[in-house]
């Protein structure tokens, strides 16, 4: 008797699971085929489909829901409200993946309105994160459908989120860059923790700067870009986006000379799109070419380039130093340059340069056989003997 009671509760159960499952494939196939009228319907007169959770994917109904990305906002809205109804306790709980129905929302990139309905119905699960590591301000910069609104309330909610790394070392930051969210959302981001336009990534070493200049890299950068790249080159100032825009509007290549990473190509498409930044005198006064030369991480082909776009420059003393670019090189020491190349080209540009006296009186040949080589030196007399024998 008993084994038959046994067996009958087995059936039972088998016939139960078998129409909840059958339930939630129609109800998979309504989502699928976006009959939105009939997913309400269903919701609100099919108990099975409410509380049926997938053995597999460990997903209830308002985590399919929050999958549909391509649904109306306003339907969404009046789904997710339904569930919440009767669902409101499963808010925190997550799939196979680690994913609760909010990380869904956020990761898929729905409205600002379907965001905050999950959102103010459960704060806590702000702490929550995904398997990858993820929380729900790194989710929501994985897509650039997420709004700018939205990225304001989850930073609100959840402010340290912005400081924490997923598995992979990518802060949220990391990920709006790579993800191209606006300058708004960008700058919401940096502002809330400014110590991310600095942080590398486990495995490739990335900055949010690096990673931006992956996927942009170009000859000839758009006004954009160029907005971008000032922004998360750091330093920047203002309390509104039009401050920022404006900030980022001059001195970009300074920003990047101060910048301790070093990307290749970017000085060149710097000048070869915006050709004034050569001119342009950072705080101390100093114009790129002097600051380029001193930089052991930019090679001879930047300096050049600096060079060749604002020749003039080589004429102009540094106000920190008091020194033209030619006697600069000759005395940096981190450089050791040779005669063939960069102080050539200096020398070649404005010969004047050789008759220039530093702030202990040496002229340039003098500074070389003092500081650095005597090939320099000699190389110099050859263009000027009479310095020798006036």
């Amino acid at each position: 008797m008993l084994e038959r009671t046994k067996g009958i509760e087995r059936i039972y159960c088998s016939i139960l699971l078998l129409m909840r499952r059958r339930c939630e494939n129609e109800f998979l196939q309504t989502i699928l085929e976006k009959r939105w009228t009939e997913i309400i319907e269903t919701i609100r007169n099919d108990t099975i489909v409410k509380n049926y959770r997938d053995q597999f994917t460990k997903k209830y109904p308002l985590h399919f829901v929050t999958s549909a990305y391509d649904a109306p906002p306003e339907i969404l809205c009046t789904i997710i409200s339904l569930l919440l109804e009767t669902q409101l306790s499963i808010t925190d709980e997550q799939d196979k993946n680690g994913y609760t129905p909010l990380a869904l929302a956020c990761a898929f990139g729905l409205d600002f309105s379907c965001i905050r309905i999950l959102l103010e119905a459960n704060q806590s699960i702000c702490k929550l994160l995904t398997k990858k590591g993820d929380t729900l301000l790194s989710l929501a910069c994985q897509t650039s459908k997420t709004s700018y609104e939205t990225i304001m309330m989850l930073l609100h909610h959840c402010p340290h989120s912005a400081r924490l790394k997923n598995n992979m070392g990518w802060t949220p930051l990391h990920c709006a860059v790579w993800n191209d969210l606006s300058l708004p959302s960008l700058r919401a981001v940096i502002q809330s923790f400014p110590d991310a336009l600095y942080s590398q990534t486990y495995s490739s070493e990335h900055t949010p700067l690096s990673l931006y200049w992956t996927n942009h890299s170009a000859c000839s950068l758009s006004r954009d870009e160029r907005f971008t790249i000032s922004l998360l080159a750091g330093t920047f100032e203002g309390s509104t986006n039009d401050d920022v825009i404006g900030s980022c509007e001059v001195g970009i290549l300074h920003k990047i000379l101060s910048f301790p990473q070093y990307l290749p190509g970017i000085v060149d498409s710097i000048l070869f799109s915006f050709p004034h930044e050569a001119r342009i005198h950072d705080e101390y006064g100093r114009l790129p070419l002097h600051r380029v030369i001193e930089n052991v991480k930019f090679p001879m082909c930047d300096i050049l380039r600096v060079l060749s776009t604002y020749p003039e420059a080589t004429g102009i003393a540094d106000p920190v130093t008091g020194d033209i670019p030619l006697i600069s090189a000759i005395m940096c020491s981190t450089r050791s340059f040779k005669w063939q190349g960069v102080l050539q080209e200096i020398f070649q540009t404005f010969p004047e340069a050789i008759y220039y006296r530093n702030k202990q009186n040496l002229l340039p040949f003098m500074v070389a056989a003092a500081y650095s080589s005597l090939d320099i030196c000699y190389n110099m007399l050859r263009s000027a003997p009479e310095l020798v024998y006036p």
